[in-house]
């Protein structure tokens, strides 16, 4: 599955927090996969931080086949805005990106 930006007319970027609960283990090495094919960086066991162009049904949309087949699994994906943003214990690569 690409992830292309098919939307020439949209350039500003983004930041969104990608969160799930997958029960299946092949789905969700799938959908990490997906996701590390952004602008990533982990925040927690099963959460990303991802940068693009994309809003945020279009990520859903790309990552909903992976989830649901469980009956607990979760998919949670929100815009962060990182101009009143507040972190603490990530290293200084993540900070920075975080910053610019």
């Amino acid at each position: 599955m690409a992830f292309q930006n098919t939307n020439k007319q949209r350039t500003n970027m983004a930041v969104y927090i990608v969160s799930y609960d997958i029960s299946d283990h092949n789905d969700e090495s799938s959908c990490r996969a997906a996701i590390k094919k952004f602008d990533w960086h982990e925040v927690g066991e099963s959460a990303y931080l991802v940068s693009t162009s994309f809003t945020a049904q279009e990520i859903y949309d790309k990552l909903k086949p992976f989830v649901g087949k469980g009956k607990d699994d979760r998919l949670y994906i929100a815009e962060v805005s990182t101009a009143t943003g507040h972190w603490k214990g990530f290293h200084t690569g993540v900070s920075n990106w975080l910053k610019s």
